[in-house]
This record gives structure tokens, C-alpha cells and sequence, in this order.
């Protein structure tokens, strides 16, 4: 019996049972976790084409399981609308009538429908910048999916943009995209793993993303261990990284000081993370903190 759920039986390559093959028994006998923390590795072996796209599938679900898991809740601001109730929607929260326009409509002639008060969750836009490159793969990355899969499943209908970058920035997710939790993170899962970090093209993709954002100018999440190894220092691009907020994954201090340096210049905050493991939840208090300040505003 596999200790995973995974079941490759029905998979044969150039007429042989994948079972027969040593890395498929390898497979065969690992964990979820361990399959999904290894993925890229299986991308790069040629036999396992055919049952890669299962793999991929399995790390995703193990992530959203993981993410629902770990996942709170969020206190988050709402707004105010009025309508004849049968024009509320469905997700209206708090529902009353308004007495005062009830009054109104009463005294002032015969109507088939009153008016209603109700409340809707406010958007909170915002975009996520993500470091993918080499010394983010293996555990790294799938505690990063997880995070960010407890952050899409809190605001699966709001304005999220989602960079990630290694030697290049590359756009998962614009703001006006509408796509389900689980297609995004098998977009992330598929982001090559690089031996460059350029840190200034993910920075700077994510202020263009923005920028392009109509309204207050939505704040950044930048998840990094502070290191580039390609590309210039953000640092001058000043005004334009407010506001900016830096999840710092690691103990390393040769980063730190930087670190703090783009979070001033952004007007945010800064969170380390020292152990891995206390990345999602990390990344949710932020989140958390960052709207419980706008519901005190």
C-alpha cells in the first residue's frame, strides 16, 4: 500500500508498468509532502511525462488542504448598499429594512417593493511580489503555495495581483483576472526555479501592476529572503515602493539591513521568518494585521 495517494498502476511507458521502474518505486512509496516538495525534479525526468501532470495535481491539493488547515479568519470592512430586496445579492451580509426610506415610499405612494439596507465585504486589492528562484524551491516553494493558497481562499473574489520572479519577473495574475485558487497554484508550481534572483524585475512589475490600478494606491507584499544576485538595489525607486510590506524569509543577517531599508523607503512593515514551517502563518498575520489598519482608519 503507497504511503501516498498516489496510484500509478495505470501508467505504462514504452509498454513496461511504471511499477517496474526504481524511480517509480520510489514514487510510489513516498509521502504527499515529499512528492509535492520534489516536483521539480520530476518535470525533469523524461519517463515521468505522462505522469507528471498527476503529480502536479496531487501537490496542489495537498497544498490546499494544508492551507485550509492553517487558515483563520479575517475581520474585514464593509459597505453599504441600498435596494429593493429583490435586487440584493446573494452574499449581502446584515440585511434590514431602511425605515427612513420606508417611511418615505409609505406616505408617498403604493409600491410593490421597500427598500433594504445590506452590507457587502469591501475589496482589498492588493499585489503579492514572490521570489521563486533557486533558493526557494523544495520545501520553500510548496510553504510559500501554501501561504499564498490561505491568502486567495480569504479574498477569492478581490483584486489580487500575483509576480513572481527569479531571473525575470513573470506576471501569474493581474488584479482583473478572475481564476479558482487551484489553477493559480498549478500556474505558481510551474514558475522555473532559477539560479538568478532578480529582485528589481519583481519589484518593479508589481509597482506597474499598481500603478495601472485605478484609486489609493494598493499596497505591495514582497516575499524574499532579501538577497538579489541579478538586476540593481530597488532603493531608487523610493516613492514609488509606498506602501510596501517585506515578509523576510530567514535568519540571515547579511540581508537585514536592507531589508529594513526598502521597508522604510515603502512606508510598511517587515516580518522575519525565521523557520520555514511558520511561513503561512506568517504571511496570514500579515495579511491580517494589513486589513485590521484599514478597518481602525
Amino acid at each position: 500500500m503507497p504511503s501516498s495517494s498516489l496510484y500509478l498502476d495505470d501508467f505504462a511507458i514504452d509498454g513496461l508498468p511504471l511499477a517496474q521502474d526504481q524511480k517509480i518505486q520510489e514514487l510510489q512509496g513516498m509521502s504527499d509532502w515529499d512528492i509535492a516538495i520534489r516536483l521539480h525534479e520530476w518535470k525533469e525526468i523524461s519517463f515521468l511525462k505522462e505522469v507528471y501532470p498527476e503529480l502536479k495535481k496531487l501537490s496542489v491539493q495537498l497544498i490546499l488542504k494544508k492551507a485550509k488547515i492553517l487558515m483563520g479568519s479575517i475581520t474585514r470592512p464593509m459597505k453599504t448598499f441600498y435596494a429593493p430586496y429583490e435586487d440584493i445579492p446573494e452574499n449581502a451580509q446584515r440585511i434590514e429594512l431602511d425605515l427612513e426610506t420606508f417611511i418615505e415610499e409609505k406616505l408617498g405612494k403604493q409600491v410593490l417593493s421597500f427598500t433594504h439596507s445590506y452590507e457587502l465585504k469591501k475589496k482589498e486589492p492588493f499585489v503579492i511580489a514572490v521570489d521563486t528562484s533557486l533558493s526557494m524551491t523544495g520545501e520553500k516553494l510548496i510553504l510559500t503555495a501554501i501561504a499564498l493558497a490561505i491568502i486567495l481562499l480569504q479574498f477569492p473574489e478581490d483584486p489580487i495581483g500575483l509576480v513572481a520572479f527569479e531571473g525575470e519577473a513573470t506576471v501569474l495574475k493581474t488584479p482583473e483576472q478572475t481564476m479558482s485558487v487551484s489553477d493559480l497554484l498549478s500556474l505558481f508550481l510551474e514558475v522555473p526555479a532559477q539560479g538568478y534572483t532578480h529582485l528589481e524585475s519583481g519589484v518593479l512589475e508589481a509597482i506597474r501592476m499598481r500603478e495601472r490600478m485605478k484609486g489609493p494606491r494598493v499596497p505591495v507584499l514582497l516575499l524574499t529572503d532579501g538577497k538579489y544576485t541579478a538586476g540593481r538595489d530597488p532603493s531608487y525607486l523610493k516613492n514609488r515602493l509606498v506602501p510596501l510590506h517585506l515578509l523576510k524569509l530567514g535568519s540571515d543577517k547579511s540581508s537585514q539591513e536592507l531589508c529594513e531599508h526598502w521597508v522604510k523607503l515603502g512606508k510598511g512593515t517587515l516580518k522575519q521568518v525565521d523557520h520555514l514551517e511558520k511561513l503561512p502563518e506568517a504571511m496570514f498575520q500579515m495579511v491580517k494585521d494589513l486589513i485590521r489598519s484599514r478597518v481602525v482608519s
